[in-house]
């Protein structure tokens, strides 16, 4: 079971440069952005392997949820 709240905001003001007809216009923009996610109630599974070889590592995993994720990978390893 997941939940999880994001936000994101980009306070303060910032000159943005506009191209028009007659020129470029320089005008001031105040807090340009604001996100803001919830993610509430979502089931998930995550199933992963790793095998090590000497020096040699394999892994891998899979993540069951409303966006599936696979991941895999390889690694060398000196101790």
């Amino acid at each position: 079971y997941a939940s999880s709240t994001t936000s994101l905001s980009l306070l303060g003001d910032y000159p943005m440069l506009y191209v028009s007809p007659t020129g470029p216009l320089i005008s001031d923009v105040s807090n340009p952005m604001s996100l803001d996610f919830v993610n509430q109630g979502e089931v998930q599974m995550i199933v992963g392997a790793t095998l090590k070889l000497a020096i040699l590592h394999i892994h891998a995993s899979y993540t069951l949820a409303r966006y599936p994720v696979a991941t895999a990978g390889i690694g060398i390893s000196f101790r």
